[in-house]
């Protein structure tokens, strides 16, 4: 089931100590059966989200990880029992963007890692790699936030083939190089 949802996770579900595989772990061992197909591999995708930015070092994780209804943890929102936000600005996370995460391609219309501008260091978020190409898979984005998170390298091409785009906020971030014409391809985009 994970695998078909996700066949890019096939090399990291092989190693134990990857978010991918901590994450498929806890979800058996959270007695998690009885839930839809659906509802298994989102909350899988959150899990393995939760260990790649550290979740337990997060300022506010209430309902993480926890038997409660993935709909409840904090920073998640859902419509009819499907994630359509992750909200978490500034709230300590450290480590990696999950490429999983683009397995809530199809719903999620909001994802919101970012700082706010002055916010304390303690607080940030800090996502120290490079701008993941796998966002693009997010294809009913509406809103992205990834302002002052630590980003590197350039933008990848195929990072602008999100057609529903309204907002994109990636300043405060070491970003190099020139937009790419693709760019054109955000028709939907109000704020840059």
């Amino acid at each position: 089931l994970i695998l078909s949802a996700s066949p890019t996770s096939e090399v990291a579900l092989a190693d134990e100590n990857s978010p991918q595989f901590r994450a498929l772990d806890w979800l058996f061992s959270s007695n998690a059966g009885g839930l839809s197909d659906n509802r298994l591999v989102q909350r899988w995708a959150l899990a393995s989200f939760w260990y790649g930015a550290n979740g337990d070092n997060w300022i506010v994780k209430d309902g993480w990880m926890t038997s409660a209804d993935e709909c409840d943890w904090y920073g998640v929102t859902c419509l009819d029992g499907v994630i359509s936000k992750l909200e978490l600005e500034q709230n300590r996370l450290r480590g990696d963007i999950v490429p999983e995460i683009a397995v809530l391609g199809d719903s999620l219309y909001v994802l919101s890692l970012g700082n706010d501008y002055g916010a304390y260091e303690d607080e940030k978020n800090q996502f120290i790699m490079m701008l993941p190409s796998f966002l693009s898979d997010l294809t009913s984005l509406k809103f992205l936030n990834l302002d002052g998170v630590g980003l590197t390298s350039t933008i990848p091409e195929e990072f602008f083939n999100l057609p529903h785009l309204e907002s994109l906020y990636l300043n405060g971030n070491d970003i190099t190089g020139t937009l790419p014409r693709s760019i054109k391809n955000l028709s939907s985009i109000q704020t840059l």
